[in-house]
Formats: structure tokens, C-alpha cells, sequence
């Protein structure tokens, strides 16, 4: 038996298991893709007043995790339970302003559009729109994350809807 030949073959053979070894462990090195952030959940609701009910009462809609380009949809049901008629406005109320560039509204009625912008500019009062006595309107909310919205990535939000009435003069 000839060990040189022996030799040559055992070298061969270790330097192609060095090799397949070093492949494995650089592929078990590599960074993982990270893990893409999640969007932004949002939850809205309104309450009825004394002079206007709310139907479904209490949640508009509860969204699935929004990203830019994404929308929820919502659709409720004021009535105005007074004797006379109202006019009734609209606005968003949030429990912090971290989402004030980073979301959409937009409420409207057949009558008219409540409620358009960035959430932040949604806080103040919308357009009013009158509801005679014992009659009732559809509104459809919907809230969207914009294209350029940054800072949304794994939030959750309970906003929520805010009803004001006065007398029609």
C-alpha cells in the first residue's frame, strides 16, 4: 500500500470538507431580512347625544394594520330625536396628536362633506349639516394612511367622533 497516495487523497478529501463547512457557516452568517414593520390599527367610534342617536352606537369601524396607500371604511346613522331641527357638526377627537400627519379623513353625507384632511385638522369642528326633526342621515367615514405618512409603523389609535348639535335658525 502506497501511504503517500493515501495522503494526497485524505488532503484532497479534508480541503473539500473545509470548503463545505466554511459555505455552511458563511450562509448561517448571513443577516436575516428584517421583518417589515407593522401598519397602524385604528379604531373609531361616536356617542350619541341627547338630541341624536347613533346608530350602530358606539363602533364606526376597526381597521386591519393600515400602511401607506391602505383604507378603512365606516358607515353609520345619525338621528335627530329633537322636535325641531338640528344642525349637526362634526370632529375627531384622539388620545395623543402622533398620528396627526400620518392619517386621512374624510366623512360625508349625501348632503354634503363633514369632515376632510389630516387627522390633525379634523380636531376642530367640520361643516354643518341640518337634520330635520325625526330624520336621520348616512355618513361614511373613511380613514386612510397617505403615501408620504411616516411614524405610523406599529401604532394603534381609539379615536373618536364627536357630535355637536344646535338649533336650525
Amino acid at each position: 500500500m502506497d501511504f503517500r497516495r493515501i495522503d494526497v487523497w485524505a488532503g484532497r478529501a479534508g480541503l473539500l470538507i473545509g470548503l463545505a463547512l466554511a459555505a455552511v457557516a458563511v450562509a448561517g452568517w448571513t443577516m436575516p431580512t428584517g421583518v417589515r414593520p407593522e401598519g397602524v390599527r385604528l379604531t373609531l367610534t361616536a356617542a350619541p347625544t341627547g338630541e341624536l342617536a347613533v346608530t350602530p352606537p358606539r363602533r364606526v369601524l376597526r381597521s386591519s394594520p393600515l400602511r401607506p396607500g391602505d383604507s378603512a371604511l365606516g358607515t353609520w346613522v345619525i338621528t335627530n330625536l329633537t322636535g325641531e331641527s338640528r344642525r349637526v357638526q362634526l370632529r375627531t377627537v384622539a388620545p395623543s396628536r402622533d398620528l396627526d400627519g400620518a392619517v386621512d379623513v374624510l366623512a360625508t353625507s349625501t348632503e354634503a362633506e363633514l369632515l376632510a384632511g389630516r387627522l390633525g385638522s379634523t380636531h376642530t369642528w367640520g361643516r354643518a349639516v341640518e337634520i330635520p326633526s325625526g330624520s336621520r342621515i348616512r355618513v361614511r367615514v373613511r380613514l386612510a394612511v397617505p403615501a408620504d405618512a411616516t411614524g405610523y409603523e406599529n401604532r394603534a389609535a381609539d379615536l373618536r367622533l364627536e357630535l355637536r348639535s344646535g338649533a336650525s335658525r
